[in-house]
Parts: structure tokens; sequence; C-alpha cells
């Protein structure tokens, strides 16, 4: 949640959870979600600005801005995936898998 204050710890505690499993070392995509929610206010604040820019610099993988709200970001987000797995030597074969087709909770609740 790219919106909530605390964005950069909480990244870092998923990082100690990822280092304790023994997985740290493994390719990984920083989704940073609800950017939908993001406004000019928000954008202005030195403190929350430079808190994102730790954020991203800190990561040791790609970062994505999406918001499941409006679906703004899913493509770049499952390009960055395509492209993760394609570079992964252990990576599932995925050519028989069909089209799939995604829906924001609006349109899943029609």
């Amino acid at each position: 949640d790219i919106t909530h204050p605390n964005a950069a710890e909480q990244s870092d505690v998923v990082e100690r959870i990822l280092d304790d499993l023994g997985v740290s070392d493994k390719p990984r995509i920083l989704v940073l979600n609800k950017v939908d929610l993001l406004d000019d206010e928000t954008g202005s604040d030195g403190e929350y600005a430079a808190s994102v820019d730790r954020l991203i610099a800190d990561a040791e993988s790609r970062a994505v801005f999406t918001s499941a709200q409006t679906g703004s970001g899913l493509r770049p987000l499952l390009n960055e995936i395509d492209a993760a797995l394609s570079a992964a030597e252990d990576a599932p074969d995925l050519s028989d898998l069909q089209a799939v087709s995604y829906a924001t909770p609006t349109q899943a609740q029609r």
C-alpha cells in the first residue's frame, strides 16, 4: 500500500520475513498498489516522497505502480511477471496457458 505512511517500514518487515524463510535470493517484483489514492498533497510531502524513493532504491527487484481499484498498471505488472518468469531457469512451462480476463472489483460485482 503505497499510501500507507509506513510503507517503507512494512517493506522492511517483508524483506526480513523473506530472509527468515530463506527465499530472499529469489527474483521478485515490488508492487506499489493504491496509486489511485495518491494526490498532489501526498506527493508534495517531502518526508513521504523520500520514504517512497528509499523504498524503490532499496528494492533489489523491479518496481511497478498499480491500482487494483482502477486497473492502472496491471499490464506493466503482467509484463514484469512474464519477463521474470522468462528469465528464470526453473520457470514453469506456461505455453499452454489460456488467455485470462482480469476484472476490477467494480466489474466483478456486475
